[in-house]
């Protein structure tokens, strides 16, 4: 019960209708998808910069079934929240944050524009918690927005703007991409930031503080690419890491644990 999209999938998002217990996948298209057999090995895909499918989807939860379609112009971040669909798209020249009612959930209205990114702000993800606040992730300034329903922002996440070569900093963001908000038992609201460049960890922030909470190592892909034990001190591992970064961990060989000790930005050659 698949189905190939015709453009390139920027976003993802899902809701459960609580009246009819009925769920739906909301899908961003962007550019359409082309293929390649330069490599007779492989077909290669790759999104078009010329010809845009620039549509939202609405499927059926449950198998698939394309509900609805509008279009927005260079879609490129989903969220659900409180029966409306949000997005992040292009406007222009600029990014822009817009919302659409939801009633069961399909669409009940035209979109509408809250308001325009600032200029400033390289948006890659966009999310919304309970309290309909936004969230923005801006990878090239190494940081993620928190802002109001009318642009104005509320708060940072990511203390350096970049980590320093042979040390580690928890709270200093690794080039943040995709986004996501819950709230826990005792009513606090939390933002998960997936960082795209290094060890590619997940942190966890307390977003009404903006306190940082803890971390997730994820699965280390680059290890295919090698790695190297510190001939001086074998607790000391060495790993190529996304965006071509250098990270060292730290193992303890009593508990299995691997812990990040340092990471270097500069682009391994």
């Amino acid at each position: 019960n698949g189905r190939i999209p015709e453009g390139w999938v920027t976003a993802l998002a899902a809701s459960k209708d609580k009246a009819s217990g009925k769920s739906f996948v909301y899908a961003a298209q962007r550019g359409r998808i082309e293929t390649s057999d330069a490599d007779k090995r492989h077909t290669r895909y790759s999104e078009s910069s010329r010809n845009f499918i620039d549509e939202i989807n609405i499927h059926d939860g449950a198998n698939g079934e394309v509900l609805a379609t509008t279009r927005l112009e260079r879609p490129q971040g989903l969220a659900v929240q409180n029966d409306h669909l949000y997005a992040l798209h292009k406007s222009g020249d600029r990014f822009a944050v817009s919302m659409a009612s939801l009633k069961a959930g399909l669409f009940a209205s035209e979109w509408k524009t809250l308001f325009n990114v600032p200029g400033d702000i390289n948006p890659t993800d966009l999310e919304i918690d309970s309290k309909e606040r936004v969230y923005l992730s801006d990878g090239a300034a190494n940081k993620v927005h928190q802002l109001d329903l009318s642009g104005k922002i509320l708060r940072n996440f990511g203390r350096l703007s970049i980590q320093k070569s042979g040390s580690y900093d928890r709270e200093t963001l690794m080039t943040p991409g995709k986004l996501a908000t819950w709230t826990d038992p005792s009513g606090v609201h939390r933002l998960l930031i997936v960082d795209n460049a290094g060890p590619n960890r997940v942190s966890e922030w307390n977003a009404d503080d903006g306190s940082f909470i803890r971390d997730f190592m994820s699965y280390q892909t680059k290890a295919n690419n090698g790695y190297a034990v510190d001939p001086g001190d074998a607790s000391f591992v060495y790993l190529p890491g996304h965006d071509d970064w250098l990270t060292r961990f730290k193992i303890d060989y009593q508990t299995g644990e691997w812990k990040i000790d340092a990471v270097w930005p500069d682009r391994i050659d």
